[in-house]
């Protein structure tokens, strides 16, 4: 999991002792605080001006030829293959009049990334049905998951009242579903106090923070110009995705504190239909990340464009 200490040095506690009580006089604990937090960063996330809003990863590539990206990543903007620069293609590239139709990623020999859209859990699915254990902290005992997809026979499971998913109560430190699982679609839980584990036996599906309720991630076809092979890896300039927080230590992302502030004044300001008054509080919280931005550029200018068609020069080396 890749993490987002060193983006921010701005924890939810530390924003709600600065702000919390601007919002709420008589109990600055309160728990709808982190909401408005979480709702004011999602709004950030929309857009890509602010300091950390992309970064360059490194991902493995398993035999499958699928990647999927963290909760934390939403997309690939650019990306190598074994540095080398190749396009990144959008999720109906398998389906153009008079194209390549289904890739094989393993074999196609294309040399490019495909994005396959969004998915319930971390890694392919294991190759045969199974039951799935869900291995949590025992102060989360009680709380409720319900876990969508088809069983052993591609049948999709519902409850007992209908609803489509098995609903797990979790009890102890584990806890395994009734059903038998050949695929996980979606895993929908509460706000946990802490880390929710997914697996199919050995293999870990999903590991899902506490203050994320319904997990999505982002999947890629890797369509090598070669045979995969052990040492394959992409290495990639993506976005981010806003990740809630839930426990007062969890770091906020982006930790520009004077924009945070103006972003809850937006929020609370449209709560009340001050639509105009919303609006300039939300423009003065871009501004401060745009300006957050043009400091932390410097003087760096750009050099190169990106190719997508791989005539790039792949890692350089301090260029500024």
């Amino acid at each position: 999991m890749i993490t987002v200490h060193g983006l921010s040095g701005v924890t939810l506690g530390r924003v709600r002792r600065l702000h919390a009580a601007k919002f709420f006089d008589t109990d600055t604990s309160a728990p709808q605080f982190a909401d408005m937090v979480n709702e004011v960063v999602e709004r950030f996330h929309m857009d890509s001006n602010w300091v950390g809003s992309t970064g360059i990863f490194e991902f493995d590539v398993p035999s499958s030829g699928l990647i999927t990206l963290p909760l934390c990543l939403e997309s690939i903007l650019h990306a190598q293959l074994d540095d080398k620069p190749r396009p990144v293609m959008g999720n109906r590239y398998e389906f153009l009049q008079h194209g390549v139709g289904q890739i094989d990623p393993t074999t196609s020999g294309l040399g490019m990334l495909v994005d396959q859209g969004n998915v319930g859990i971390e890694v392919a699915f294991p190759s045969t049905a199974g039951i799935l254990t869900l291995e949590h902290n025992s102060a989360d005992a009680g709380k409720q998951v319900r876990i969508l997809g088809p069983d052993e026979n591609g049948d999709e499971i519902y409850d007992a009242d209908g609803v489509p998913g098995e609903l797990v109560t979790l009890s102890g430190t584990s806890t395994n579903t009734s059903n038998q699982f050949s695929n996980v679609l979606g895993i929908q839980k509460p706000r946990t106090g802490y880390p929710l584990v997914v697996k199919r036996s050995t293999t870990e599906l999903a590991n899902i923070p506490p203050g994320v309720e319904n997990p999505v991630y982002r999947r890629y076809k890797v369509a090598k110009a070669s045979a995969l092979g052990e040492s394959a890896y992409v290495r990639a300039v993506c976005t981010r995705q806003a990740v809630p927080v839930a426990n007062e230590e969890d770091y906020v992302v982006p930790g520009n504190l004077s924009a945070l502030k103006m972003g809850l004044y937006s929020i609370t300001y449209e709560e009340n239909n001050d639509l105009d008054r919303a609006a300039q509080y939300g423009a003065k919280a871009i501004d401060f990340l745009n300006k957050e931005a043009e400091k932390h550029r410097g003087g760096a200018q750009p050099l190169a464009t990106f190719q997508p068609a791989g005539f790039g020069i792949g890692k350089t080396r301090a260029l500024l």
